[in-house]
């Protein structure tokens, strides 16, 4: 089978690595642009770079696939939209993965308003609670697969090698300054790209922050920091970015950040500390799994629903000011991971090549 592969936004990018490595034998030309190229690279998959100007219709007569997989992305004009949509005029099915149901109203709607617009042949999604989410949105229930989220089971193996090596070493290489101070590590996030009320959204946040006009990640941040401040002893601060966040939207707080955490791989950072604190993206899920102590602080109500360990309860989430010192003011305790490892890869690989079987069938009987 011969799969052409589109990545460009990390999060995707996280199930496109455990997928190709589950699919040993077939013919993959993984393709990706943005920041998911960096990414791919810190996690060992090579991927070719793909251009500004290139068109989906000349991808697939250059590469011929059997099969098109592309990753959701919060880019509206997305190359992968467009390689869904070529691919169906070619008569060749189509696959994407969904990391999260955040958004799912906004993952295939491109520029238009249908959230079906740009929908592929194939969803897969990490649970039960995302399958709902489409099927609610139109989606046939049979071109959604659950196969569970390949990349968890990849940090859950992380966690038993960091486990074996022990937390002391590893605070000694990944926060080699806090000694013996307990560490924080603040989860950065990009705004509200894809949704088209970001503008409300944004206007509307649950925190004021200092003066009530910072961004939505920056104003989580000065709420975080303002309640480290009133600790009896205070923490080692880590600022990790994520891979679409610049340093300079964070230059304002430097002084008060002891660490600033960027590129490669999180993992044995967020294992080493003592607190994670995010909002809504998907390595606070990640710091979950791993069993390490966990708070949201959500800038929204709605965003309780983002991922499975929020809207279940496992991480604890604020929406004010005194919930999040009274949390921060201990004790730091982690939530029972009740998610297991269960061939996640293999359940993408194995989604795919029935897709793939079903097409060639249905092809064979209306020739």
């Amino acid at each position: 089978m011969r799969m052409l592969a589109y990545v460009e936004d990390p999060g995707a990018a996280n199930w496109f690595v455990p997928m190709v490595r589950a699919m040993p034998d077939e013919d993959i030309t993984l393709l990706a642009a943005g920041a998911a190229l960096r990414y791919l690279r810190d996690r060992g998959l090579e991927a070719a770079n793909v251009g500004e100007d290139a068109r989906a219709d000349d991808l697939l007569v250059q590469y011929a696939p059997d099969l098109v997989v592309t990753g959701t992305s919060e880019n509206l004009e997305s190359l992968g939209l467009a390689l869904i949509d070529a691919a169906r005029n070619a008569g060749i099915p189509s696959a994407a993965p969904v990391d999260q149901t955040a958004n799912a109203q906004h993952r295939f709607r491109g520029t238009s308003d249908d959230p079906l617009r740009h929908v592929p042949d194939l969803v897969m999604v990490a649970d039960d609670i995302a399958f709902r989410a489409f099927a609610g949105l139109g989606v046939s229930e049979a071109a959604i697969a659950v196969t569970g989220n390949p990349h968890h089971d990849r940090v859950l193996s992380a966690a038993a090698g960091f486990s074996e090596q022990g937390r002391e070493p590893l605070r000694r290489e990944t926060v080699p300054g806090a000694a013996t101070r307990p560490v924080i590590v603040f989860l950065a996030e990009v705004g509200y790209a894809v949704n088209p009320e970001a503008d409300h959204w944004n206007a509307t946040l649950n925190f004021e922050g200092r003066d009530g006009t910072a961004p939505r990640c920056a104003r989580m941040l000065e709420e975080v920091l303002d309640a480290v401040e009133q600790l009896s002893s205070r923490p080692w601060f880590v600022l990790r970015l994520h891979p679409k966040n610049a340093q300079e939207e964070f230059a304002a707080y430097r002084q008060e950040i002891d660490q600033v955490s960027t590129g490669g791989d999180p993992l044995a950072l967020v294992w080493a500390a003592d607190m994670v604190v995010g909002m809504s993206g998907s390595l606070l899920e990640e710091a979950h799994l791993m069993g390490r102590p966990c708070l949201s602080i959500l800038p929204h109500a709605a965003e309780r629903d983002w991922l499975p360990g929020i809207a279940s309860g496992a991480i604890p989430a604020v929406e004010d000011r005194a919930a999040l010192h009274t949390h921060l003011s201990g004790p730091w305790q982690a939530a029972e991971v009740t998610y297991r490892a269960g061939g996640a890869g293999v359940a993408m690989a194995e989604a795919l090549h029935r897709l793939v079987t079903a097409h060639h069938g249905a092809a064979r009987q209306t020739a």
